[in-house]
């Protein structure tokens, strides 16, 4: 390093003498013979502090020959040594803090030596007060008092309570069991006008009065199916209280039941005398509708399985006909054991 710095400027012999500034304090050690780790700590200690001088020295020629040189590349220099100059010195600093902890845990006392500056008058001796027991850095920290109470919470989290099995479904309509048929609003109808629908071949757009203020306008996909024609003025029975859907474009506030089997489609028609707004029901099914079906409760879609035509051709819900109460039952239009959609 010496002869890398003296590229730049002159460095006296008298430069590499150099000892440890005034008013440092010197770590004196007594420790015993034996306790090498001590004594390679406190050598550690004296050489940092002696490069610590060392380097200040050459600093302060760099300094002086970066002044007169003005060149950028000594400003450089004087820089990284800057860095290095701060590196030791922490280096130093935290070498005389692991030296003083060893050698109190030794019961080694510290003293304090007098100045070394001129004009200073020697001072006694006086013994640095003695530093609390520092544990040592690799020792464990104690258990905390409460600790078994922790592992026990922990133990307690940790045991899985038995999964219970589920029962399973036997039966394939096992849920319809839960669900009356009462929930549906099941109305008569009459179709005031009809036309297709502008953006779907398959629907057809009723007008149907159902005993309301107004009519209802309900999407039925029975073009091709029906003739349009047999449809105008038809009483009809609808399902009443889905909640309304737009149909390409179009909000369809109801279902018009119909009955089917091999391909022959036929409205579900009630029984002679019943009249726009009459409600159907079920013998035995008692109950007030729900006012709108959930979509996410699956009422209907759960119950559908079971609306069929009986042997007899009057549709059915399991072997119950749709009843107009004080009228009749309803008619399939000759539609023998086939599906009610």
């Amino acid at each position: 390093m010496l002869s890398r710095l003296s590229r730049f400027h002159h460095i006296p012999p008298s430069l590499s003498r150099l000892s440890a500034g005034s008013g440092v304090l010197q770590i004196r050690t007594s420790m015993v013979s034996d306790n090498e780790v001590l004594q390679r700590m406190g050598k550690r200690a004296d050489q940092a502090e002696e490069l610590v001088e060392l380097l200040k020295g050459h600093l302060q020629c760099l300094q002086k020959a970066a002044e007169k040189a003005q060149s950028p590349s000594s400003q450089a220099q004087v820089e990284s040594l800057k860095k290095e100059n701060e590196k030791l010195k922490a280096e130093a600093t935290k070498l005389k803090k692991e030296l003083e902890y060893w050698e109190i845990r030794n019961g080694v006392q510290q003293v304090a030596l007098p100045s070394s500056g001129k004009g200073a008058t020697p001072q006694q001796a006086a013994p640095v007060a003695a530093l609390p027991t520092i544990p040592p850095p690799t020792a464990a920290p104690e258990p905390a008092k409460n600790q078994p109470a922790q592992d026990k919470k922990k133990e307690k989290k940790s045991e899985k309570k038995p999964k219970t099995e589920k029962p399973k479904k036997d039966e394939k309509n096992s849920g319809a069991a839960d669900i009356s048929v009462s929930r549906l609003n099941f109305m008569v109808g009459k179709i005031q006008s009809i036309k297709k629908h502008p953006d779907a071949d398959s629907l057809f757009v009723e007008e149907i009065d159902v005993g309301e203020a107004a009519p209802r306008t309900i999407c039925s996909g029975l073009n091709g199916h029906i003739e349009m024609s047999s449809l105008q003025d038809a009483m009809v029975v609808i399902l009443a209280n889905l909640k309304p859907v737009k149909m390409r474009g179009i909000f369809s506030q109801g279902m018009v039941m119909c009955c089917n089997r091999d391909e022959k489609w036929t409205v579900v028609v009630p029984p002679e005398g019943a009249a726009p707004g009459d409600r159907v029901v079920f013998d035995g099914q008692e109950g007030e509708p729900d006012a709108q079906l959930n979509p996410k409760k699956k009422v209907w879609e759960t119950l559908a399985p079971d609306f069929k035509t009986n042997s007899e051709g009057q549709p059915c819900f399991r072997d119950l006909p749709f009843t107009v109460r004080g009228k009749g039952v309803c008619a399939s239009g000759g539609i023998i054991d086939g599906v009610v959609r």
